[in-house]
């Protein structure tokens, strides 16, 4: 099968703080491409570290192109060293041929050097399950797990910022179950949504390493015209 050539710009950074093990991403201008997980596929792009002391030097992390619906593909990076991290420029583009079977990359020239500021130990996940949380089957409550590094460093799981915080367990080694009530999606609509937790700054980081959940909720027009269905049946009922 002949390869497609991808032509990928670096848009914006995503996440400015994070910690160690918890990967930063960045925003691309590629939108029709097709969905694309994988933990494989590594490829090194080169960052610059200023330690406590305003060392600086350059370090090889390793990045990984994703893809999730509803969503442009992501430039996901681990970037492990504490201190204040930027990705370095380049002015001639990278050839990527061979981290995808589908398609051959070019990461055209970079210069941003937007800040990322890494601070203590944190937590990356592998994966979710299930995939889609289906809130239309008279299911108030349900319940998803995550299979992380590090449970204990993961903190402050959410979807939705600005509500409470979901109840989670580590039961299993290496598995978070949490519980998931319709209401923390309370005012949204039907949709992807990643999940979010606690950086060293007390702020919500989206865990891009792993695709958002799809979650499937009761269309508010449907629920009234039911609820005045039913009414007016009982009303003819007691006539």
């Amino acid at each position: 099968m002949k390869k497609k050539h991808i032509y990928v710009e670096i848009k914006k950074l995503l996440i400015n703080a994070n910690s160690i093990d918890v990967p930063v991403a960045y925003e691309t201008n590629v939108t029709e491409i097709s969905n694309y997980y994988d933990i494989g596929d590594l490829f090194d792009l080169t960052f610059i570290n200023k330690n406590k002391d305003n060392i600086e030097r350059e370090e090889e992390n390793g990045c990984r192109f994703l893809k999730y619906d509803n969503n442009p593909l992501l430039l996901v990076c681990f970037v492990d060293t504490e201190g204040t991290n930027w990705l370095k420029e380049f002015s001639t583009e990278k050839y990527l041929d061979d981290i995808n079977y589908q398609y051959i990359y070019h990461l055209l020239p970079y210069k941003n050097e937007e800040k990322i500021e890494t601070v203590g130990q944190g937590s990356y996940a592998f994966w979710s399950y299930p995939k889609s949380l289906d809130f239309t089957k008279n299911n108030d409550t349900l319940f998803i797990d995550i299979n992380m590094e590090k449970p204990d460093y993961y903190k402050g799981l959410t979807f939705i910022e600005g509500v409470e915080d979901l109840k989670c367990q580590n039961i299993i080694r290496d598995i978070l179950t949490c519980k998931v009530p319709k209401t923390h999606f309370k005012g949204k609509k039907s949709g992807v949504f990643f999940f979010k937790h606690n950086n060293h700054k007390g702020n919500k980081i989206a865990s891009y390493e792993i695709p958002p959940v799809k979650v499937i909720l009761p269309d508010k027009g449907n629920m009234i015209c039911s609820s005045l269905f039913y009414s007016l049946l009982l009303f003819l009922i007691m006539m």
